[in-house]
């Protein structure tokens, strides 16, 4: 179970650069959120924009199926450990059905604003295909989980310190986003969420899959 546990998490920390990478090639991002010209970039379904949501899902996924594994190598015998697994289990899998949602229904909705009447468009924007639009478990509980980890991971020295700080970062910084999005200081939410995604979150990630890689290659050494 470790290898497998091992490759989960090395396909999540593969998933977060990846986000950072297509970030940057989604044409929509240079479209200030909720203009005309952003609807119409969004209704072309551009590739990048595909590219970045279905990283972003698949982040979502793999993290919420590593969470029973992340515990068990934290804190096995923890209380704490095993709500930091709930809420990550909780946080991460609204990420990934949102983003699926998206993913699927995103363009056509986009596409029924630019060519509908004010009421429609009215309409559109009244709801949203995220399950989360606050950010509550998307952020603030996807960050407590992550922070829970890194904590419990340094107390009980089942982590090296330099990975239980890249978890207490990165759920951090997931905390800081939400408020950040709560209050729209965008700029913050935007650096939180890059520093998060593009470094710290991938560097977790890849530091957990090489601990599960390891202690299953230990394990199949014992044998």
């Amino acid at each position: 179970m470790n290898r497998t546990a091992g490759i989960v998490c090395l396909i999540c920390a593969l998933s977060y650069a990846a986000t950072g990478a297509t970030f940057f090639l989604d044409p929509t991002s240079q479209f200030k959120t909720g203009t005309l010209d952003y609807w119409n970039a969004l209704a072309s379904a551009p590739l990048g924009r595909q590219a970045f949501l279905m990283a972003f899902a698949l982040a979502g996924l793999t993290a919420f199926c590593a969470m029973g594994e992340v515990q068990r190598l934290i804190g096995p015998t923890s209380g704490l450990a095993r709500l930091a697994a709930s809420l990550g289990q909780l946080g991460f899998g609204v990420t990934a059905i949102s983003y699926i949602r998206l993913l699927g229904g995103e363009a056509q909705r986009a596409q029924a604003f630019a060519a509908g009447s004010e009421a429609v468009r009215q309409s559109i924007t009244s709801f949203s295909l995220v399950l989360d639009p606050q950010g509550w478990l998307i952020f603030f509980l996807s960050g407590l989980s992550l922070l829970l980890f890194g904590a419990l991971g340094w107390r009980f020295g089942t982590l090296p310190k330099a990975l239980a700080v890249l978890g207490m970062a990165g759920g951090l910084l997931y905390i800081v986003a939400f408020i950040a999005r709560a209050n729209q200081q965008m700029l913050i939410v935007d650096v939180a969420a890059g520093l998060g995604g593009v470094i710290v979150g991938p560097l977790w990630w890849a530091g957990l899959a090489l601990r599960f890689l390891r202690s299953g290659d230990q394990a199949s050494a014992r044998r």
